[in-house]
């Protein structure tokens, strides 16, 4: 036999020897386990086997137990925290704040719950909920408190997207009810407005030439052609026009032309840049509908820089969007065309830019906007399988990216 282990009986195989010997052979101590000790063991094992943080104190605060999960989060183990307070563990400010939390809790006799926020050592944020509750002796004394922190990150976040879903929805529901109503009405007064504009084409034919009255009626025309153009972007809006027939569109050609339209109305302060990265690059659209939008954010553009100057940049890429990027943007996976309209201009806080889209909300002066430009880009857009993205802050200029499904490049190109 080989030499004796000084602290054992003799050397065994512990693969050939069942437990029960084993422990016998090794003299380990086998008396029962009192009540008290079974319980003691069977809290233990349970705490060990928790992924939340758990901890018991006695009634000076001083811990008298700790999982593993626990001991982890300090890098200590068990032993060492045992017998310490918050003010041996934590910084003075939080242990201060644990400390009348858990005398909170011995005053009320009831268990405390609250949230949390954190950021972890790699600058993750996330959610905890803190559980305090009572321990009382046989005599109903308080005899200390134990306490769990669990991290509720996932489940804070499964709530934020409930409640961003169902204001998604309740925004849809009001859009759609807002857009049944604008059709019905615009419908109405198209009717009212063809009338008075008939009338007035024969009123002109029957009016004196040497009279102010050709003029004046002139510009009741004029004002019938405007509140015609009016009622085209309600409907619009309301999707209750018949849809115009798609076609293959090259976008930087349409951008050429709308620069060339608005070359005129853009004052000498701002400067227009180009970054045309794909320009073969076509979508499959209603040409006249492109042209309103792209008319829309370069006039929304123009108009935030018309006091200060500065610059109008046009960048258009063709990206292909994987599930994950085109998920964000209530997008199917695939080849896109993206249109980014950015200025320097003064910018919207967030309030205004959640805005931006609901009909007759404009953040113009009266006489300069009606508050249907962005609710009628908004639908257009979306009537052609695409998405638009506002990215904006006060004093720091605004971005609008918008993406189209793209209908390839041309043969030639």
């Amino acid at each position: 036999m080989d030499a004796i282990n000084p602290e054992c009986s003799m050397q065994i195989d512990q693969a050939e020897v069942p437990g029960k010997i084993l422990n016998e052979t090794l003299q380990i101590d086998r008396r029962p386990e009192s009540p008290a000790e079974h319980r003691l063991r069977q809290l233990v094992t349970l705490m060990d086997n928790l992924p939340d943080l758990v901890w018991i104190k006695d009634v000076k605060g001083r811990y008298e137990m700790v999982n593993q999960a626990y001991a982890l989060e300090k890098g200590l183990a068990p032993e060492a925290i045992v017998g310490k307070d918050d003010f041996d563990l934590w910084p003075q400010e939080l242990a201060a704040q644990f400390r009348g939390e858990d005398r909170s809790v011995m005053a009320s006799g009831r268990t405390h719950i609250r949230e949390s926020a954190y950021v972890d050592v790699n600058g993750i944020e996330g959610w905890v909920e803190i559980i305090r509750s009572p321990i009382h002796d046989q005599g109903g004394s308080f005899a200390g408190s134990v306490g769990i922190v669990r991290d509720i990150t996932d489940r804070k976040e499964a709530e934020d997207e409930r409640r961003r879903l169902a204001l998604q929805l309740q925004q849809a529901q009001k859009m759609e009810a807002i857009g049944t109503l604008a059709g019905g009405i615009a419908h109405d007064f198209n009717n009212i407005l063809a009338a008075i504009m008939n009338y007035t084409e024969l009123a002109l034919s029957e009016a004196p030439p040497e009279s102010n009255i050709p003029r004046w009626l002139d510009m009741v025309m004029k004002a019938g052609h405007r509140a015609s153009d009016l009622i085209n972007q309600i409907l619009t809006f309301s999707r209750q026009q018949k849809d115009q027939e798609k076609e293959p569109v090259q976008m930087a050609v349409l951008l050429k032309e709308v620069l060339d339209l608005l070359h005129a109305a853009i004052p000498d302060n701002i400067r227009v840049r180009h970054e045309i990265q794909c320009p073969g690059i076509t979508i499959k659209a209603d040409p006249t509908q492109i042209h309103q939008v792209l008319i829309n954010l370069c006039t929304n553009a123009v108009h935030a820089m018309e006091d200060e100057g500065g610059d109008l940049t046009l960048r258009l890429e063709d990206l292909n969007l994987d599930p994950d990027e085109a998920g964000e943007n209530g997008l199917a996976p695939g080849a896109y065309a993206c249109l980014t309209v950015s200025d320097t201009g003064c910018g919207m806080d967030s309030a205004t830019v959640r805005r931006i889209f609901e009909p007759f909300y404009t953040t113009k002066s009266k006489g300069h906007g009606t508050g249907m430009g962005l609710a009628v880009v908004d639908g257009i857009i979306k009537s052609h399988g695409g998405a638009i993205l506002v990215d904006s802050r006060t004093g720091h200029g605004t971005a609008v990216r918008v993406w189209f499904p793209s209908h390839g490049l041309p043969k030639d190109a």
